[in-house]
């Protein structure tokens, strides 16, 4: 008997140390960075670290995650095929005529666009990648912008795929505008279903109340693998929801990260009680593992809710919601989804130069409290903000761009704070005091004052509990925003 228990015991020894089979290793992810862990094992990246997803190794401009979904190698600089789209050449043709695997470089320009998929034809694979000069030797989306246009005559991309096994469409460094059917309209029945847009604008679509303008569903009963990503990407300005899916993959992500889902309209032919005007839409299959990542992104003021998903029932929901900007905490049916301290409700302030193109104003509290708050960090995955703004850092030495500086100590405290700053010039001074996650608590006009230093105190009347809270002051045109504990 003793010798049976201890060969049982070397058995379980040994299959607890089995090696991962390949096919194991292929359906699992174990950073979430949308790489399965048998990808990166046999390419030489890291199965912990999802800032990979966001490396170039090769040098030869496409990042790792572009090459997974091109079913290419990120450490062989010969792969993948580039071609060029060069003056006079038409890029809807060259898109139906490209093979899979393929990178369109695009240069700096504006190209009308209403590419629309054979349903029997070859499942793509491919990237168009934007923002390069004219010659093809620089790449910046900010300064050499392109410009997709669907010329009020539909969507851009309307892509209805039947044929192979898989198919991904990767949009980099562009425009997407003037869709008059939303912007892309993908639905895929195959194994796997990827879009991913980065360092993109979509703005001034409209789409059918039904819709939307980035309208995403993969097949019932024949999807394994479903991936949405949007990086680094304004969606904003446009008539209709704008993000909408129907995932039935047995595995989904659904990835909004270091973007904005903003003042989007109701659709065109919308009627109460309005149906369009999300943010997000999201309807995961009931018996799906879905996995929902926003991460320092903002959704605000878009017309209808910022965030609605189906009735969850017997999905395995996985949720990392950090360092957002949200309209909607303070919704009792969010909290639970994002209940994380670092997201914030806190108007972003966000600002247009007259061509839809939103960012962050210079006064904008996700800029004050950037160090504190931890929007926008290079960090977690390193991808960078916003397109086309500038550093976050970079401030002018002049008082009347950066307006007036506050002091707020002792931090933390037990009982009364003190609050103390200089006016340069007569300006109306207002504060905010809000709890950690966002909802306000008490607030106070102090009225127009006159230029000079000024001093207040925060009296222990406000009954505060040991917590972290964040004060808003604002002078004029300008705010900060300060973090504080009180210990009781």
């Amino acid at each position: 008997m003793h010798s049976k228990r201890k060969n049982y015991f070397l058995i379980l020894c040994f299959l607890s140390f089995v090696p991962l089979l390949p096919a194991q290793l292929e359906d699992w992810d174990s950073d979430q960075d949308a790489m399965p862990n048998g990808y990166e094992f046999y390419r030489g990246l890291n199965v912990d670290d999802p800032r990979d997803a966001w490396q170039d190794p090769d040098e030869d401009g496409i990042l790792n995650i572009y090459e997974y979904y091109l079913g290419t190698d990120p450490q062989d600089k010969s792969q993948p095929r580039i071609v060029h789209l060069e003056a006079g050449e038409d890029l809807n043709a060259m898109i139906r005529t490209a093979e899979r695997g393929t990178v369109i470089r695009i240069p700096t320009g504006y190209y009308p666009l209403n590419y629309r998929h054979d349903s029997q034809a070859e499942a793509p694979r491919l990237l168009l990648q934007g923002g390069w000069n004219t010659d093809f030797t620089q790449q910046d989306h900010c300064r050499y912008p392109t410009v997709l246009s669907g010329e009020e005559q539909g969507a851009l991309f309307d892509l209805l795929i039947t044929n192979g096994n898989s198919t991904a469409l990767l949009i980099d460094g562009c425009t997407l505008q003037n869709g008059s059917a939303g912007a892309i309209q993908l639905t895929a029945y195959l194994s796997k279903v990827q879009l991913l847009l980065a360092n993109c604008r979509i703005i001034n679509n409209s789409a059918h109340r039904a819709s939307a303008i980035l309208n995403f569903r993969d097949g019932e009963n024949a999807t394994l693998i479903s991936d949405l990503i949007l990086v680094n990407t304004v969606l904003a300005g446009n008539r209709g929801t704008a993000v909408r899916t129907e995932q039935h993959a047995t595995r989904t992500n659904l990835k909004l990260l270091h973007s904005l889902v903003a003042f989007n309209e109701y659709a065109d032919n919308d009627v109460a009680p309005y149906s369009s005007g999300h943010g997000l839409d999201v309807y995961p299959d009931s018996d799906s593992t879905f996995y929902l990542q926003i991460a320092n992104s903002i959704l605000w003021k878009n017309a209808n809710t910022e965030f609605r998903i189906g009735e969850l029932e017997e999905q395995t929901l996985e949720v990392s919601n950090t360092n957002n900007l949200l309209n909607f905490i303070e919704e009792e049916t969010r909290q639970a989804l994002f209940a994380h301290p670092s997201n914030r409700s806190l108007d972003p302030q966000l600002e247009s130069d007259g061509d839809l193109f939103f960012r962050l104003a210079a006064t904008s509290p996700a800029i004050a409290a950037g160090v504190d708050l931890g929007f926008f960090p290079a960090s977690d995955p390193d991808i960078g903000t916003s397109p086309c703004v500038a550093p976050l850092t970079t401030v002018s030495a002049a008082p009347e761009a950066t307006g007036p500086t506050w002091t707020l100590y002792p931090n933390p405290a037990q009982r009364n704070l003190h609050l103390s700053g200089n006016l340069a010039k007569s300006q109306t001074v207002e504060w905010y005091l809000f709890d950690r996650i966002g909802r306000k608590i008490s607030g106070r006009n102090l009225g127009p004052l006159p230029a000079g230093a000024f001093h207040w105190t925060l009296s222990d009347n406000l009954l505060l509990e040991s917590g972290i809270y964040l004060l808003q002051i604002k002078a004029g045109k300008h705010q900060q925003l300060k973090r504080f504990t009180i210990i009781r």
